[in-house]
């Protein structure tokens, strides 16, 4: 869901779609900025590890109010320092998608997704928590 928003927000058409997700607890961006922080295997095994044996996750994303050391949510953005949405890719039944309708399509559908699905929770600010069952790639 992030990459599809970040994707869309940097295309002419995408309108005021914007290039982060954020959320309180039991959100999509709490989960991701927990994951961050604590390291655990599948988001090493997903991104890697940089010098020190770190999670390079920790420089892939972006956070702010990070581990919700503040009242309020979390903001969790890909560093475009790191990782352009020039650079990302999505790829759908084989073939990768640029245009600006097909992806807000598929963004619409992986939020209507989330909205369906009964253990995923709606924040204060009404973004869901939801998983795409797309292959995003980054180069």
């Amino acid at each position: 869901f992030l990459a599809l928003k970040t994707i869309l927000s940097s295309l002419p058409e995408g309108g005021s779609i914007q290039p982060y997700i954020l959320g309180e607890k039991e959100t999509l961006a709490a989960s991701l900025d927990y994951a961050i922080s604590k390291q655990p295997d599948w988001i090493v095994e997903m991104f890697g590890r940089y010098k020190g044996g770190h999670a390079f996750a920790k420089l892939l994303f972006n956070r702010t109010n990070a581990e919700r050391k503040r009242a309020g949510p979390v903001v969790v953005a890909f560093n475009e320092h790191i990782l352009s949405p020039e650079n990302i890719s999505i790829v759908l039944d084989g073939k990768m998608i640029r245009d600006c309708g097909t992806l807000t399509l598929l963004a619409n559908h992986v939020e209507q997704q989330g909205k369906d699905d009964k253990r995923i929770k709606q924040s204060s600010n009404g973004d869901y928590a939801v998983a795409p069952r797309l292959s995003v790639v980054g180069s």
